[in-house]
């Protein structure tokens, strides 16, 4: 058997790709373009490298998911939604093939991840941030073997990676306090020269400046832990407990290598304190504990971690499906006509036209509609709208106009 699989190797590969994808691209044909995708494909389009840092602390995508929009608006010959839809299901295709072919997961649970929920029916035809971030995971749990050898490698790595949302964020600071005690150690046992140690402080400290200037001060409710005790808990079901569970007996069984443990923990407490205190619950941001489970195997010694975690993980695999019927890619049907003006109309149009925007869309849209001139009315207040700097600047100077 083990001589048949060795031998037809490739192709078994490839038809498990073929089967990920026919499986996976059934949901485009229903696509629309959901908000957050349209709005951040708007942004791309119409702003800067440097608005691309000032904006996520309004709009939640990071610089690296703006970069491949404006590449795909540039080269892809394709009209809007298509180009983003296509580019990320690319994205996601080179993802899959990745990890059945060069990732070290025991095959059962490489087949759990590219066949689960999140991977197969969401990921890859919700076009987000989403298909970027999980490449440069899966780029920088490839490096991870190697951090101290290579540290200029792993740091380019957790760069990009902590530019793709508040949640690589998250992963690449758990994985740089690691790497940074690891780079010391090694330092200490003269492995490492001092000029490289000090080039990698300086590079991270840098990016913690950057990252500072992106997040600040939208993100800093997030580590509030109060409200999850307090609010949250007493409403969970029996079956989000059971869910829990399986999530801490999973991190239980890390328990050997300090180092995945560690890096499971701090991302799986920052994914809650997130949903609790800041985007309230919604719930693709839940399969997310499921990825990073399967990601902590991958950067735990494969050869030794105990079958109890592969079997864990199926089971954890199953409690997503129940999502699929409420899936907004497949069955969302509601159009933003705003989005759709936004992207089909030019600018000079808008300048002319009258925007309202109701309180849900205020914290994301209202910035970048500011950069493009626009200043949309409030549907609920009839007031024009800035974002919150610009807002407080015009009622200090008294030029806040009510309508």
């Amino acid at each position: 058997m083990q001589a048949f699989l060795k031998k037809y190797q490739n192709l078994i590969l490839l038809l498990l790709w073929g089967l990920w994808a026919a499986l996976a691209v059934q949901g485009l044909p229903l696509r629309i373009p959901y908000i957050d995708e349209s709005h951040a494909y708007n942004i791309a389009a119409n702003t800067n490298l440097l608005d691309w840092i000032l904006l996520p602390k309004y709009e939640g995508h990071f610089f690296s998911w703006f970069f491949v929009l404006k590449l795909t608006k540039w080269l892809v010959p394709l009209p809007y939604p298509w180009d983003m839809f296509v580019v990320n299901f690319i994205l996601m295709s080179v993802f899959v093939w990745w990890v059945l072919k060069k990732s070290p997961l025991a095959w059962f649970v490489k087949l759990l991840l590219i066949f689960s929920y999140p991977i197969c029916f969401f990921y890859s035809v919700y076009a987000r941030c989403y298909s970027v971030f999980l490449l440069l995971l899966l780029l920088t749990c490839n490096a991870y073997p190697r951090r101290v050898e290579r540290p200029v490698v792993f740091f380019i790595c957790l760069f990009f990676l902590a530019h793709t949302c508040i949640f690589g964020t998250i992963a690449a600071v758990a994985f740089g306090l690691i790497w940074a005690l690891d780079l010391w150690l090694a330092y200490r046992k003269k492995q490492v020269p001092a000029r490289t140690l000090w080039l990698c402080a300086g590079l991270s400290v840098l990016t913690g400046i950057l990252l500072w200037i992106e997040t600040h001060p939208h993100y800093v409710p997030v580590y509030n832990i109060r409200p999850v005790f307090k609010q949250a808990l007493p409403q969970f079901s029996k079956l989000q407990w059971s869910q829990i569970s399986g999530y801490i007996l999973f991190g239980l069984l890390l328990v050997k290598n300090w180092r995945v443990c560690f890096w499971y923990a701090a991302t799986m407490l920052s994914i809650v304190l997130i949903h609790y205190n800041m985007y309230r619950l919604t719930y693709w941001h839940f399969t997310l504990f499921y990825v990073f489970a399967i990601f902590s195997l991958w950067i735990y010694d494969c050869k030794k971690y105990k079958k109890t975690a592969i079997l864990l993980v199926g089971l954890l695999a199953v409690f997503f499906y129940q999502d699929l019927r409420y899936d907004e890619p497949f069955f969302y049907r509601f159009k933003y006509d705003w989005d759709k003006t936004l992207v089909a109309d030019n600018k000079e149009t808008l300048k002319n036209a009258t925007v309202f925007v109701g309180t849900l869309h205020t914290s994301g849209t209202v910035p970048f509609l500011n950069l493009l001139g626009i200043k949309p009315i409030s549907m609920e207040t009839g007031m024009e709208m800035y974002s919150m700097e610009n807002w407080i600047l015009k009622l200090i100077t008294g030029k806040l106009k009510i309508k």
